[in-house]
């Protein structure tokens, strides 16, 4: 059987990269044999995703910004090559972007809001980004009971954590910031947020 070549795309901040972890976690649970990329902006994202306790096999960094043209093009080209068959684009993706995106790729089975007209403020505060998420790849992998975002210490980390804040063996939780206000369609909308 060919193994399974999977790319999510996660280009944007630290928190909605947190917000993405229980997707990369649920496909890796899925399709545990499968080849599995991420697009991130850079190793402040990859960093997050390393620390999530899930197996990525490559991180792509897909950054426009101060990046020049022939490095952009030597990434989307390895992308290419590699012929993924399944790809997840990110809530927060601009639709057109996104979906130019996949299909320069070639990739023909893909998920996303993107691909069902939605913009990702249409939502705004009615639904959590971990839930958005998690649902636009339902068809893909059944439903999520566990749907929080978990993030593991380094051993060395864990040590001196336990150390200088005693908290051995305890579980810490930690609010990733507000959600966003944005302008859309006439009027301010808000993304959902986690209460302090």
């Amino acid at each position: 059987m060919k193994q399974k070549k999977i790319l999510i795309e996660i280009k944007h901040g630290l928190g909605d990269c947190v917000c993405m972890i229980p997707v990369v976690r649920e496909i890796r649970k899925k399709y545990p044999n499968a080849y599995i990329a991420m697009i991130v902006n850079g190793s402040s994202n990859k960093e997050i995703f390393e620390r999530s306790g899930t197996s990525i096999d490559r991180f792509f960094y897909l950054s426009l910004k101060g990046r020049p043209a022939w490095e952009i093009a030597k990434t989307i080209i390895q992308m290419m090559l590699k012929r993924f068959d399944i790809g997840v684009l990110a809530t927060m993706t601009p639709k057109e972007k996104g979906i130019k995106l996949f299909k320069l790729l070639g990739i023909k089975e893909t998920y996303g809001e993107q691909y069902q007209d939605l913009n990702w403020l249409d939502l705004d505060n009615k639904v959590h980004f971990v839930d958005r998420n998690l649902n636009m790849i339902k068809e893909l992998i059944g439903e999520v009971k566990d749907r929080q975002p978990y993030l593991l210490s380094k051993p060395d980390e864990t040590e001196r954590l336990n150390k200088n804040f005693h908290i051995q063996n305890k579980k810490i939780i930690v609010n990733i910031g507000g959600g966003d206000k944005n302008y859309h369609n006439g009027r301010y909308v808000f993304t959902r947020c986690w209460v302090p």
